[in-house]
């Protein structure tokens, strides 16, 4: 027995001695045990799969090595007597001769040597373990300048096939076993980084990335890792960079979140010269359009040339046109979450640009360095010496005016809170010689805490005030008038995220609106108008929603989110609501009576289950399926006859005459990444039934009428089609192909002769276009010099038109319409390009500049924003085509930072 406990003794101390067949990892490991030593290698070792064998002569480390890489293309040196790295033989002939390490004496140590390629950093003490498996690290990702956390960043550990992602505060959270894990950080904008981490204990883990010098995305889809597009449960998310916005051509040189988004698949407008977007088939007030949480109801300067968003204060940009979280809703068709940057924690800057219409200024300081900062953006107009300029009486006679500015100041309290507060006013004022004048405004304030509770469970508490104001004067008729209309709304919303494990987040939270909505009043310019005064009362209403969300991942191939959102609507009072007769056609003529609510009654209520789920199925890292469907509410609707948005068109609550308009969304795609992700391809489809959908009788009066809902239809919708992109995301090319098919179509199931529409038959929307391709490329020639274009091509939209006419008595003729929107005015297409002189790279340099030239329109098609009619006398109807811009626009701007 005491000979079989001896040579275990000798034996099993050296467990490595009579190892056979081990792979050329775990005798490196066997080494490193056995003689106590560090023994560092690059990532190819530890995939290389040749076996070794272990000779039981050896005595030292050196000798184990060489024994153990005899056979391999490896080689070592040795620092000292307690480390050794190993590198391929001719890595280590041609940059680290033994000689070099010994001789030079302002080397640094060969550990840090290593660490300059794959920075060792060691989590927690061995006298703080407590001898769990599992070992909790978690801790923030900020940029390494301004020390801002960042959202969205990956974790990567590819020898556990694990990995994670900092969430809404910048928190990440691992589950790892003791020992060195090498971890890969990566997230859009920022360089990819290595480390390896030697996890002691459960510690918290502080990681900072550096920005890219070079930004190749164009409009990116992935805001994380490289195959986000396809690893990613959303389906139809779409996250710009910012960077790539400002290289797109763009009209007067003014960088546009909006006019970029239309470049999107599945995203378009009715023209130049409109405002908002159209998303999958849906009209422009269906999508939820934030601002660091701010509602925005305008979302456009000079009546839809430019966009509200300062390009230079936008941190990111999220489109959810597919799958929707939650925690949001109150629209149909997309939410546009628009998040704006923190300022510098560490040091002042400044940045803006001089162009031909507009210019802007952005400051960013730190209040108190590392804890508080302040960024202050504005832009202002200076287009009017290009109206005089022109040789047009109506022109030289026009103005277009507008300003914006933004604020934002952030407060860390330790690394668990943060708060932030910003601000954002706007005005404009577009007006056409003496024959009419807009101007309209938005303000707003957002409060936002966030707070770690423990590790697993956060609380962000946001709050919001919004004002918008529009003013429409007609200064050219004997009926000049002055008419103004509004909206205010305030909204709380408190959310709750708990992190049970690395693979599930959980959010629970609700939110709370109050709304206050002017439909409008009219009064006389002049004392000689004609107008007669008109005062609509104002509406109410209140909604208060409550959430939950799950995304689970079940490994690497399965992610499941689940939401269900519940909300409550009431319209309140004080109202006088008018009672007409049943069974007959809603007319003033048919009202019978007023019904009277006090402040604060409730006159009507609505509420409903709005649930959301999204699943992706990975059939390997580069290929994916997804599918979503949603359930959404709205209760609040811009309400337009025409083809364009305009400032002065009213905000309708819901109310006993209007109910709530409802959708169900459907989505499905396939997403496949080729050549190491190089190249993005998806195909999509989605589909959306509507109920309570909004119509409109012929020829009805919207503005400023007591009795709306005399003027109103309901009735129901569908859209659907597909989406096709085609993306390259690297090298010195790169662009994106996209083609969409989309229909929307509308359908009235009246009783009432006056309410039919088309016979009751479906119908096209004013904004349908079936066929959209958008193409874009950036050449990026140098690291300063970068050439853009993009084309785009859309079906043209639905009109009505005469198709006769009948004359009484010869005398007059009277025009025949068609069916409506049973026409199409010519396609739209245009071509733009943009070449950009770029910023030196010089870290030394305070003052940086660029150019940017472009050409809008290139070869000047004058695209028709509509085709109306006009008829004189015993004359039969003659078409006519406006075009906003029917020639090529050239610009130049000029960059700077400081």
């Amino acid at each position: 027995m005491r000979y079989l406990l001896l040579f275990f003794f000798i034996f099993g101390g050296l467990p490595w001695l009579y190892a056979q067949n081990l792979s050329l990892t775990q005798g490196i490991e066997q080494i490193e045990q056995t003689f106590d030593v560090r023994i560092f290698s690059s990532e190819d070792i530890q995939a290389h799969s040749q076996l070794v064998s272990i000779d039981s002569s050896l005595q030292t480390a050196e000798e184990a090595l060489a024994f153990i890489l005899s056979t391999t293309n490896y080689s070592f040196l040795s620092y000292r007597d307690h480390a050794f790295v190993i590198a391929p033989k001719k890595q280590l002939d041609q940059e680290y001769d033994q000689q070099y390490f010994q001789n030079k004496s302002d080397v640094q140590s060969l550990s840090q040597r290593i660490q300059e390629v794959i920075p060792q950093i060691q989590v927690g003490t061995s006298e703080a373990y407590d001898g769990s498996n599992i070992l909790k690290v978690e801790g923030f990702i900020s940029d390494e300048a301004t020390k801002e956390v960042i959202i969205g960043a990956t974790i990567a550990i590819q020898s556990l096939g694990m990995g994670t992602m900092t969430d809404e505060i910048g928190k990440f959270s691992l589950a790892l076993p003791p020992g060195e894990h090498q971890l890969l950080l990566r997230s859009v904008g920022y360089q990819d980084k290595t480390i390896i981490a030697n996890v002691l204990s459960a510690a918290n883990l502080d990681l900072e990335l550096a920005k890219e010098a070079l930004q190749l995305g164009e409009v990116v889809i992935t805001s994380e890792a490289q195959n986000k597009n396809v690893s990613a449960n959303d389906i139809g998310l779409e996250a710009l960079s910012i960077e790539e916005i400002k290289m797109l051509p763009s009209f007067l040189g003014e960088a546009d979140v909006m006019k970029s988004l239309i470049l999107l698949p599945g995203v378009s407008s009715v023209g130049e010269g409109s405002g908002g977007i159209n998303v999958r088939g849906g009209t422009v007030d269906q999508n939820l359009i934030m601002m660091d949480g701010l509602y925005l109801f305008n979302s456009s300067h000079v009546l839809g040339l430019f966009s509200l968003f300062n390009s230079d204060v936008v941190k990111k940009v999220d489109l959810y046109k597919g799958s929707m979280p939650a925690r949001y809703g109150g629209r149909l068709s997309s939410v546009l979450d628009v998040e704006l940057k923190e300022g510098n924690y560490q040091k002042f800057s400044g940045r803006g640009g001089i162009g031909l219409v507009s210019s802007r200024l952005t400051f960013e300081t730190p209040i108190q360095k590392g804890k508080s900062s302040i960024i202050f953006g504005t832009r202002f107009s200076i287009s009017d010496y290009l109206f005089n300029v022109i040789d047009v009486a109506n022109i030289r006679e026009s103005s277009a005016f507008f300003y914006d500015s933004n604020v934002k100041v952030t407060q860390r309290f330790s690394d668990r809170g943060k708060l932030s507060l910003s601000g954002y006013w706007s005005q404009d004022r577009f007006k056409f010689s003496s024959e009419f004048d807009f101007r309209w405004r938005s303000r707003g304030a957002n409060a936002q805490f966030s707070y770690l509770l423990s590790d697993k469970l956060s609380l962000n508490v946001e709050g919001v005030l919004s004002d918008y104001q529009s003013r429409w004067d007609e200064t050219e008729s004997n009926r000049a008038f002055e008419m103004q209309n509004g909206i205010q709304y305030t909204k709380v919303r408190p959310e709750i995220t708990y992190t049970p494990s690395a693979s599930q987040t959980i959010n629970i939270g609700m939110e709370g609106n109050l709304y206050t909505v002017n439909p409008g009043q009219i009064a006389p310019l002049t004392d000689s108008s004609i107008t007669i005064p008109v005062n609509v009362d104002d509406e109410f209403g209140r909604d208060i929603a409550f959430y939950v969300n799950d995304e689970i991942e079940f490994g690497e191939r399965i992610s499941l989110s689940l939401g269900l959102r519940y909300v409550i609507y009431q319209a309140l009072g004080p109202s006088d609501v008018a009672v007409y007769a049943e069974n007959s056609p809603r007319l003033v003529d048919n009202q019978t009576g007023l019904e009277s609510y006090q402040a604060g009654e409730v006159i009507t209520s609505y509420s409903g289950l709005e649930p959301r789920a999204s699943l992706r199925f990975s059939f390997d890292e580069s290929t994916s399926f997804k599918m979503s469907y949603n359930r959404t509410q709205q209760f609040i609707n811009q309400l337009s006859n025409t083809a364009a948005i305009s400032p002065v068109d009213i905000w309708q609550l819901s109310n006993s005459f209007i109910e709530p308009v409802r959708a169900h969304n459907y989505s499905v795609g396939f997403f496949k990444n080729l050549a190491n992700n190089l190249w993005e391809t998806s195909l999509e489809f989605f589909y959306r039934d509507i109920e309570n959908l909004i119509e409109y009788k012929d020829l009805a009066n919207l503005l400023v009428n007591t009795h709306l809902e005399t003027e109103i239809i309901s009735g129901i919708g569908r859209s659907y089609g597909s989406e096709l992109s085609l993306r390259k995301t690297s090298g010195r090319l790169t662009g994106r192909l996209g083609y969409t098919y989309s229909r929307s179509e509308r359908k009235t199931d009246a009783q009432f002769l006056d309410e039919v529409i088309n016979g009751n038959n479906w119908f096209l929307a004013n904004f349908d276009r079936p066929h959209d391709i958008s193409f874009t490329m950036n050449f990026q020639a140098n690291r300063r010099n970068n050439f853009a274009l993009n084309f785009v091509y859309s079906s043209g939209r639905p009109i009505t038109a005469p198709v006769g006419n009948f004359s009484t008595d010869n005398i007059l003729n009277i025009p025949v319409y068609s069916d409506r929107n049973s026409f199409r005015i010519p396609p739209y297409h245009r071509l733009d390009i943009s070449y950009t002189i770029g910023q030196s790279h010089r870290k030394q340099q305070a003052w940086r500049s660029s150019w940017g030239f472009s050409v809008f329109n290139v070869y000047g098609r004058r695209n028709p924003f509509s085709v109306f009619f006009t008829q004189s006398a015993f004359q039969s109807p003659q078409a006519n085509r406006l075009s906003i811009l029917g020639s090529p626009v050239p610009s130049i701007n000029y960059n700077f930072n400081f």
